[in-house]
């Protein structure tokens, strides 16, 4: 009988699996009885199972990228015999094409041969990573959305028991892990005054399969684990002396590394984004003519900017508990030579045909994918031997390798100078060796020098966190406090004279205002009523309804829970003026968090018409500060523990006195939800009584130097 059927199987290639995941849950999602093999059926279950599947199924997409097909030349290559028997059993065939996939290409004109051939016959379906969502609407509501006299047949039990479980793994894979509660002695000994780099491996972090798309960029999963990192003389004539010793490093995380260098054509996304132009652009040379090449001319500075960018654009897609970030040295070697040790990603044997050296005569850049997947390395990441050096986080230092010894600090000085790895086009294959280390000052730019970036865990120089609070690194030095008439017009007498503050020590700024929910275990803690009276409506709002003397206890409350379990030598308490400022604009004397344009998108103001507080997180990445800091722009002012005083600021002059009495009016922060553009200006200043409190009157934490 004709009808309408919604049980379909996905028909791939293993290295395509990221893309399959992505169909299989946009499907099952919407109702649809989906089969793809997650996890690799034995040979000898193969016609039992997978064909049987086929021939049980009414609808059958084929995942096709470029390269899905290049076995296909072989009789017995399973994907070709899962399309034959789709194409025998009348199924509903739809092609689906990624990443650019033609019928017309040569590689796959050449492999279309006998039955294979009548595959292009078939109307396929454009799916660009931009327009996934879309894509997949149109698969429902068009080409599964069909009549059909389909024959259907039963299968066994067995095959039924391999179904549900191929089910369950799929489904795990897209389920994020419970959050594990480690002791919280352990992770507060994370905890110092210095910058450190160990990766918040306690957060959240869901699970994905060994490929993973996010945007326009491919990453290949590295399993948690050790590995040989540097080089041994014995194994390697052209080592080194900075590459040793050869020693063991454990990386505790999985993540996942880009499986390319980031192309001209990603890059210009960017570069169009930030109102700039494209570092490829000459007279000789310019990057369209280049697209799929990497991009060069590009600073260690302008890498990391790409990386917070590109957190901001692809917010919603990113696993949970990881962030877009430059690698470190040790993530990208062991990406690029896996545990063995080898010297090279294929091995321990230079071969010219399997990368982009001075030994091919290339003699300048090539597309990211040329030499792969011969030259890929054991994890299929291409293009890391040879074609252009990459750019890591980290500083250059001898080894052997610690994450906590410093290396991994962002905000080194300036003139620190940066590692890059991998080689290019110009070298040689001493230096195309995955152990071979090179540096420059981070403002410097090669024709030869570029960069691929890494999902993994933030690295905790930009992050902190004790229990429920979560907090962002600002490192000492000075930056412009207050504003200046002639650059910014709306501001009051009481922001001048703009002028340099400098903070000699590093602090921690709570990422958010304290919520209603963190308040309550305060209140509950000292038999009070809880400031709202609809909180539990509200948990993820900021408090209100707070007076400074309230904030202060609250502080004092947290540091005796937290006692010798913050940093040597720091408290949790209300932040300083000077503090607040330069955690909510950085260094550069922005006006707004974001930069000098006000934006209602960015935060809860009166331009927004939300007429009322929001979650604290509502508005960030977008919103946040250069340090990560959210909600530092509207929704809530903020107490802060400076007495209102004329400027200069002057941390000594008497206005951080905790016990004065005298005129004692506190400043507050940051503009609310009720304030418009001109009032949530990061220099504006607010004041009330140390006693007073307001609905629309909040306050954040920082983890400091005592006062």
């Amino acid at each position: 009988m004709a009808q309408i059927e919604k049980t379909v199987f996905i028909s791939y290639r293993r290295t395509d699996i990221s893309w399959a995941l992505l169909v299989y849950h946009h499907l099952t999602s919407n109702g649809y009885d989906v089969f793809f093999d997650y996890t690799s059926i034995p040979g000898g279950d193969f016609e039992q199972i997978i064909i049987s599947n086929i021939k049980a199924r009414a609808h059958f997409l084929v995942i096709l990228t470029p390269t899905a097909l290049d076995r296909c030349s072989e009789p017995s290559d399973w994907l070709r015999r899962e399309i034959e028997t789709a194409i025998n059993e009348k199924r509903n065939i739809i092609p689906l094409f990624f990443d650019g996939f033609g019928f017309d290409a040569p590689s796959v004109v050449k492999v279309l041969t006998g039955q294979l051939g009548t595959l292009k016959r078939y109307n396929g379906l454009e799916v660009p990573s931009a327009y996934f969502n879309e894509a997949m609407e149109r698969l429902k509501n068009q080409f599964l959305n069909v009549i059909l006299d389909a024959v259907l047949h039963p299968v066994s039990k067995k095959v039924k028991k391999v179904v549900n479980e191929q089910k369950i793994a799929a489904n795990q894979a897209l389920t994020p892990k419970k959050e594990i509660e480690e002791p919280r002695k352990n992770k507060l000994q994370k905890a110092s005054t210095q910058p450190k780099a160990v990766p918040q491996t306690e957060q959240k972090v869901d699970r994905f399969p060994d490929c993973l798309m996010i945007g326009e960029f491919e990453y290949c999963r590295i399993p948690a684990g050790s590995f040989l990192m540097g080089s041994n003389d014995k194994k390697d004539e052209h080592a080194y002396d900075d590459e040793k010793p050869q020693h063991t490093v454990d990386i505790p995380y999985d993540y996942y590394m880009a499986r390319f260098p980031v192309t001209n054509e990603q890059y210009n996304n960017f570069v169009q984004a930030m109102g700039e132009k494209h570092p490829v652009k000459g007279w000789l040379l310019d990057w369209k003519q280049i697209p799929d090449h990497p991009v060069v001319k590009v600073s260690w500075h302008n890498a990391v900017t790409f990386c917070h960018w590109l957190n901001g654009l692809l917010k919603d897609e990113i696993p949970n508990g990881l962030v877009v970030r430059l690698p470190t040295e040790a993530e990208w070697e062991k990406a690029a030579r896996g545990t063995d040790g080898r010297v090279y990603p294929w091995g321990n044997t230079f071969d010219e045909d399997n990368c982009n050296t001075d030994e091919g005569g290339e003699l300048e850049t090539t597309p990211v994918d040329l030499y792969s997947p011969e030259g890929d390395s054991p994890y299929g990441c291409a293009d890391m031997s040879g074609n252009v050096d990459e750019w890591t986080h980290s500083l250059y230092q001898e080894y052997p390798y610690l994450v906590d010894d410093g290396r991994e600090d962002e905000e080194s000085d300036g003139d620190d100078w940066r590692v890059y790895r991998g080689g290019s086009w110009e070298d040689g294959l001493d230096l195309a060796r995955v152990a071979s280390r090179n540096y420059d000052p981070p403002s410097e730019t090669w024709d030869s020098l570029g960069f691929r970036v890494v999902v993994a865990p933030a690295l905790a120089s930009d992050r902190l966190e004790f229990k429920d609070v979560e907090f962002c690194h600002v490192p000492a030095g000075p930056f412009l406090m207050g504003s200046n008439k002639r650059k910014d017009k709306a501001a009051e007498d009481d922001e001048e004279p703009q002028h340099t503050v400098d903070i000699p020590y590093d602090y921690y700024m709570a990422r958010f205002p304290i919520t209603n929910e963190q308040y309550m275990s305060f209140v509950q803690s000292q038999n009070r009523s809880h400031p709202v009276w609809n909180w539990k409506s509200k948990k993820d709002h900021p408090v209100v309804e707070v007076s400074w003397q309230d904030a202060m206890d609250y502080c004092r409350w947290r540091n005796n829970s937290l006692r010798g379990k913050l940093p040597e030598g720091m408290v949790l308490r209300l932040p300083t003026e000077a503090e607040w400022e330069k955690s909510a604009r950085g260094t550069d004397g922005r006006i707004y968090p974001w930069g000098n344009t006000f934006d209602e998108d960015n935060c809860n103001t009166f331009e927004g018409l939300d007429d009322d507080t929001t979650p604290v997180d509502n508005y960030s990445p977008e919103g946040d500060s250069p340090y990560g800091c959210a909600d530092m722009c509207g929704n809530v002012d903020e107490w802060t523990h400076s007495l209102y005083k004329d400027y200069p600021y002057v941390a000594d002059d008497g206005r951080e006195d905790e016990e004065s009495t005298e005129d004692n009016n506190r400043v507050n922060r940051g503009g609310t939800w009720d304030d418009e553009e001109e009032d949530v200006r990061i220099p504006s200043r607010f004041y009330d009584l140390s006693s007073e409190s307001r609905e629309d009157l909040g306050f954040r934490v920082v983890i400091a130097p005592k006062l």
